[in-house]
């Protein structure tokens, strides 16, 4: 019965967090430009021990002000429609407060039970993006599993690409996988059905270990190389040619760009089995995207955790089996050479005929 009810709780909260957080309504009952950024939604989890921004979009020259529990703050937007105010440091809470919008127009903006713990964002491919409904070995595990405090959200791999200087026309409801309900959801079902076993596992680990709240934003897309997770600058640098393929940077445009200014602990990256083929590039690439990631989304001296990828013989002629090594060696390399970064190995987890190893529990 308590596990019936805490379900309805958290269906109830994703339809509070449509109809509260999503749309701003001016007094008159107008929808308005004010917004918050998807991340700031029902059930979030902030960074604790950090300064905290709090940002979104709005009507230039609009004032703009900030409650978040009994701390205020206030601000104007700016000539291209974003606004941005920050919060002195706090420690971890466990008990949820509110976070509270309001514009000069009588705009109002309110969501509900955020939490202060560790936020990590979750990035890669098939292996980090697959979720627990997809691994007949994962898939009844989840009715088990009930932990308020560990929060999922899910970006959007469909949502369509919207320049950075645009950021004003964006949908902001678009951001959020559509089965999230524009709010972050509790680790419990039917939400952690969609999520990924890896990010899950990991957070787990995060909460026995820290006893804080712990946040999990997954933006994954299987079957993506790294290219096209990589700033269109870092690529640039790093492989020119790829910027004529018409692909390269797409997804750091739509589903890493429009997370910068929020704060983070990390990042666990699990990918590379979509550049086996050409694995002696993979360092240098891996190296550009750890670089790229923490300038763009200021995370100097945050931890990056590399997934290895897992063994895999593949079918006759599809893939070399030593090519998977030499890029193995590649993620060891950087891990090595770039400060704040460590390797996950998983030698010893991999199948080898399932390019997706089912005992995610150790990876995580």
């Amino acid at each position: 019965m308590v596990s019936i009810i805490h379900q309805f709780a958290i269906l109830l909260l994703g339809l509070v967090a449509t109809t509260e957080s999503t749309l701003a309504v001016t007094a008159s009952g107008q929808q308005s430009a004010l917004n918050l950024n998807p991340l700031f939604s029902n059930g979030a989890v902030l960074q604790r021990d950090v300064t905290l921004p709090v940002f979104g979009t709005g009507r230039p020259g609009e004032k703009v002000s900030v409650k978040l529990g009994a701390r205020t703050n206030s601000t104007t937007v700016d000539a291209v429609g974003r606004w941005r105010v920050e919060f002195a440091p706090a420690p971890a809470c466990h008990e949820g407060t509110v976070l509270e919008v309001s514009g000069e127009q009588g705009t109002s903006l309110r969501v509900v039970d955020v939490l202060l713990g560790d936020v990590w964002l979750l990035g890669g491919q098939s292996n980090m993006q697959h979720p627990f409904r997809t691994y007949p070995l994962l898939k009844d595990q989840t009715a088990k599993i009930n932990h308020p405090e560990i929060r999922l959200l899910s970006i959007n791999p469909t949502q369509p690409k919207v320049p950075q200087n645009a950021n004003s026309t964006r949908n902001p409801s678009s951001l959020v996988e559509p089965s999230f309900k524009n709010a972050w959801q509790a680790a419990c079902p039917p939400y952690l059905d969609e999520f990924s076993p890896v990010g899950y596992y990991f957070g787990a680990a995060l909460k026995r270990e820290l006893k804080v709240p712990i946040g999990l934003v997954l933006s994954a897309v299987g079957g993506t190389q790294i290219e096209r997770w990589l700033p269109a600058a870092d690529m640039a640098k790093t492989k020119p040619s790829a910027l004529f393929a018409g692909t390269s940077s797409d997804l750091y445009e739509k589903m890493i760009a429009p997370l910068q200014g929020f704060a983070w602990r990390g990042v666990a990256w699990y990918q590379g089995e979509s550049n086996a083929n050409d694995p002696l590039s993979y360092g240098r690439l891996l190296e550009a995207l750890i670089t790229g990631w923490r300038r763009e989304l200021t995370m100097d001296g945050r931890p990056f955790i590399i997934v290895q990828i897992a063994p895999y013989l593949g079918s006759p002629g599809q893939i070399k089996p030593e090519s998977w090594a030499w890029l193995r060696e590649q993620q060891s390399q950087v891990a090595t050479k770039v400060k704040d970064a460590g390797l996950i190995v998983t030698l010893d987890l991999g199948e080898a005929d399932d390019i997706h190893p089912q005992n995610k529990e150790p990876v995580g």
